[in-house]
């Protein structure tokens, strides 16, 4: 079974143990466990159904660094770090991922390093929380793997859990409406 399914299956049994219950009036419990098992690609309605439900529970599968990815692996220590009480340490962390962020030239990356330096700030509107807005808007969904829309969305949930419901943040529809100030 390939890592994105055992996290969607991991993401699902958090939410609910039952397909469906999961699945609701969404989608059914065959198509599901089709998704679990590697069977079938998730639509973009399936992602966000399972984005959708997941807000406050991210942190109890938050794996990051199996595929041994550098950018991971900081992010990983930075909220180890973080969750001992060293703050200023993880961020540290968190700007030595920036950089190797910016090099790949994914907004996505970029968005989820930027939501890590957010989640170590003290402020809901902050700078760091506009830029990471700013880039979300940036990223082309289309494009995005599920595998990366997920591990964003684990960002997300941090950010839920640290700061309450996300509805405040004044993002917009999904399309840019100006350059973004990444580097900042």
């Amino acid at each position: 079974m390939a890592q994105m399914e055992q996290n969607i299956r991991l993401i699902r049994r958090v939410i609910c143990p039952s397909q469906q219950e999961f699945g609701r009036e969404e989608f059914s419990a065959s198509y599901v466990s089709r998704v679990e098992r590697g069977l079938q690609k998730p639509s973009r309605r399936f992602v966000w159904y399972l984005t959708d439900r997941l807000r406050y529970h991210t942190a109890d599968f938050y794996q990051p660094g199996q595929d041994g990815h550098l950018i991971d692996t900081l992010l990983h220590m930075a909220h180890r770090v973080h969750e001992s009480g060293h703050p200023k340490m993880a961020e540290d962390l968190v700007e030595q991922a920036l950089p190797k962020a910016y090099q790949t030239l994914n907004p996505l990356i970029i968005a989820r390093v930027m939501g890590f330096r957010f989640l170590f700030t003290d402020r809901l509107n902050s700078e760091k929380s506009r830029q990471f807005w700013e880039m979300v808007q940036w990223v082309d969904w289309n494009r995005a793997t599920p595998d990366d829309v997920i591990r964003f969305v684990k960002v997300l949930g941090l950010v839920a859990r640290r700061f309450g419901p996300l509805e405040d943040t004044g993002i917009g529809p999904m399309q840019p409406s100006s350059a973004p100030s990444w580097r900042g």
